[in-house]
């Protein structure tokens, strides 16, 4: 940048990874604007990943958990001795 500075003519709501890759491509580093991209790639693969994980527990959860006892009262009955 030679002691230059550049500025962001309109400032996103949101700084995601294609807002910085478009940064610096802007500012003339194309290569550090690959490696964002690489890495914004990985990330989405590996939360795509999580989410399929999640999915197989919540269903093994399901399947084998007992389900959930309705209201308890705690109050003697009727026919109690209590």
């Amino acid at each position: 940048m030679n002691g230059s500075t550049r500025y962001v003519r309109v400032e996103p709501c949101t700084i995601d990874a294609e807002a910085i890759q478009n940064l610096l491509v802007n500012v003339g580093w194309p290569h550090a604007a690959d490696y964002v991209q690489d890495m914004a790639r990985k990330v989405s693969g590996l939360n795509a990943e999580a989410d399929r994980w999640k999915g197989m527990y919540l269903e093994l959860l399901a399947r084998h958990e007992r389900p959930m006892a309705g209201s308890v009262n705690y109050k003697p009955g009727p026919e109690s001795d209590g």
